[in-house]
């Protein structure tokens, strides 16, 4: 189903790839292959894009804005790589491009997705979204990333952009969305999304600093696990507000008239 591979691409598109990167470049230099955590990076977000193109090529007016996204997002992983993500680091007018583009990205992704479902959005859904887009990621990567090194590089404080309180705005942008259009159980799935991309991953990684296994640390084993689902809930619960989002034949009503490839 077309929802599906929307969604599922976003889930690993959004997810924190950083800390699994490292751990699986970590495992890979444990048995002597030499590999930079930036190639394991650069694959998982190929996945995820692929998996989302696929998805939501079936409606054409969806396929533009689509690959505009991704083009923007691999532009701006290039300028902007998560290394560049790091308190402490000298940002280049390449750097805030890049951060820029990650915007961008962000914006067109949650655009093709719109154009995909057609009429029939709801208003508050795009409140949901948004939330979704920050909570997403985090402040080594991605847009929360962008937001935190653009902020501090215009003078911002760094409390104000810290990973805790971008999580808390995303949390009550969100919660705002879902209680003004009075939908209290994709809510619940939103908040348990949000309770493990920020306080359940941070309780893990407190617990387990480090995971051992020879020369490797295979920590990213508990934590990305963690993200991958937060993530996926926080997308879900956004889904109630796209048309038969997870209903092939509602979709299909919804969408009545509207060009696809088929077509």
């Amino acid at each position: 189903m077309a929802s599906g591979k929307i969604f599922a691409g976003l889930v690993v598109l959004g997810a924190c790839a950083c800390g699994v990167s490292g751990g699986l470049a970590g495992v890979s230099g444990a048995f002597d292959v030499s590999l930079a955590s930036g190639a394991f990076y650069a694959a998982i977000l190929t996945a995820g894009a692929s998996t989302f193109l696929v998805g939501i090529s079936s409606r054409r007016a969806a396929i533009g804005p689509a690959l505009a996204a991704l083009a923007a997002l691999l532009s701006a992983s290039l300028l902007a790589p998560p290394r560049t993500m790091m308190d402490g680091f000298e940002h280049s007018g390449a750097h805030l491009a890049g951060f820029v583009l990650y915007f961008a990205a962000a914006s067109l992704l949650l655009f093709a997705i719109l154009k995909f479902y057609g009429r029939g959005v709801e208003p508050y859904g795009l409140l949901v979204l948004a939330s979704a887009v920050l909570a997403a990621g985090c402040t080594c990567c991605l847009t929360p990333g962008a937001l935190r090194y653009t902020g501090l590089y215009l003078g911002a404080p760094a409390w104000v952009l810290s990973r805790l309180a971008l999580v808390l705005f995303a949390f009550l942008l969100g919660s705002l969305g879902f209680w003004l259009a009075g939908r209290i159980g994709p809510w619940l799935y939103f908040t348990l999304g949000i309770a493990l991309v920020y306080p359940l991953e941070k309780l893990s990684e407190a617990l387990v600093p480090t995971l051992n296994v020879g020369s490797a640390n295979l920590v990213f084993l508990l934590r990305y696990p963690l993200w991958l689902a937060g993530t996926a809930l926080v997308f879900l619960s956004a889904a109630a507000f796209l048309p038969g989002a997870w209903s092939r034949r509602a979709a299909a009503e919804t969408r009545e008239g509207e060009p696809s490839l088929a077509s």
